[in-house]
């Protein structure tokens, strides 16, 4: 058997017809026949069953074609490979990007490549996941960056986690829901919510949580593939986005800075699973705290690399989780007293959920933009949205 037998026999697989997988292959019927039929004989069985004008796969037929595609693909990157190396970096890159990825990804790729491979000719396609898939098994894309959960798991996909993102409900300053300590689902669903095609798992833990009111098909009134544009709709009337917040985050920096209206992402600690403790502002590296809960508040800022010199030591904002009060409850920590003179009393337990900001040096003289963008946050946390998605109570 040879290569071009295996495009054939996959040429056949993918369209069920002759005609079609003939023309696909710039061959007569009978050519792509004879070719099929020599790789039966060579293979000792049939490779299809003819069944009116449809040809199945048999048993031996689908193990074959799960063997060509990985041989056809390995292939193709050989040759190319092969190119770039007899070429140093010029060469084509073509990768589809998902909606959250798409977001937050292209640019800097698109910088990445021409800062420092300037001879590489990139390509990026943007699209339904089903869509890409379909451009990546056929040999038009190299790679996807897209939600994991919007894809089955095949023999001739290799899949690979990158990293899960924080997921949220995104407003408008000046939203009805804005400033309040907490919002109900049935809040929620006073307003109309976009959000990017969710996966079967997110619509059921959705479902589980809340009831069938969040099952998507019914919850979600604005339904698109592009994250932009729904945060541009969030933005400019009273709908709102439901998707990953590092989407919404420079453009919520951005006014940030200004200390005006604009986007605002709010997280309901009560709505959290486990003991998660999350830490962002004026830190090197700025998320999830390894370890989660049962610790200082010290330690978890020292966890993400301590205060930067921009940063407000002396007045450290903390989002906590209250059992007694059953609410959410801010305090603000002297980090600078706590670790530089010794004053361990003042340093706070963090026993459950918790979120603490680190504001710069300028915003804390203005004391006014901080309990703006903590206590107008809203809605409730996911976790792992974008290539991930999980909603858990």
């Amino acid at each position: 058997m040879n290569l071009r037998q295996m495009e054939h026999l996959l040429a056949l697989a993918d369209s069920g017809s002759f005609s079609r997988a003939a023309v696909s292959s710039h061959l007569t019927q009978s050519a792509l026949s004879r070719s099929i039929q020599s790789l039966e004989e060579e293979l000792g069985g049939a490779l299809f069953d003819r069944i009116g004008k449809r040809n199945a796969l048999t048993p031996l037929g689908q193990l074959a074609v799960q063997r060509a595609r990985r041989v056809v693909f390995e292939t193709r990157e050989l040759r190319r490979s092969a190119e770039l190396l007899q070429h140093g970096e010029i060469g084509d890159m073509r990768v589809g990007l998902g909606s959250g990825p798409g977001a937050l990804l292209m640019t800097p790729l698109l910088a990445h490549v021409a800062r420092h491979h300037p001879g590489v000719r990139v390509a990026v396609s943007r699209g339904s996941t089903e869509l890409q898939l379909l451009e990546l098994r056929a040999g038009d894309l190299d790679a996807l960056v897209i939600d994991a959960r919007r894809v089955e798991p095949a023999p001739d996909l290799m899949l690979e986690p990158l990293g899960e993102l924080r997921a949220g409900f995104v407003c408008r300053a000046g939203h009805p829901l804005a400033g309040g300590v907490a919002v109900s689902f049935d809040n929620l669903l006073q307003f109309p919510i976009g959000c990017t095609p969710l996966s079967i798992e997110v619509a059921r833990r959705l479902v589980e949580q809340y009831g069938p009111r969040a099952d998507p098909a019914r919850m979600i009134t604005l339904q698109c593939e592009d994250i932009t544009s729904l945060i541009d709709a969030a933005e400019e009337t009273d709908a709102l986005f439901l998707g990953i917040v590092a989407a919404a985050r420079e453009r919520i920096n951005a006014e940030y800075r200004k200390r005006l209206g604009g986007l605002e992402v709010s997280v309901l600690l009560d709505a959290m699973g486990g003991n998660r403790v999350f830490v962002f502002g004026e830190v090197p590296r700025p998320g999830l705290v390894p370890g989660g809960g049962n610790m200082t508040v010290l330690q978890a800022v020292a966890s993400a690399g301590g205060v930067l010199p921009t940063g407000a030591a002396d007045a450290v904002k903390v989002l906590s989780w209250s059992e007694p009060t059953n609410g959410t409850q801010m305090r603000t920590i002297n980090l600078q007293r706590i670790a530089g003179e010794g004053q361990t009393e003042a340093d706070m337990l963090l026993s459950g959920q918790a979120t603490i900001y680190v504001p710069p040096t300028s915003l804390v003289k203005s004391g006014r933009f901080m309990d703006q963008f903590l206590r107008q946050m809203l809605l409730f946390n996911g976790t792992s949205l974008g290539f991930n998605y999980d909603v858990r109570r």
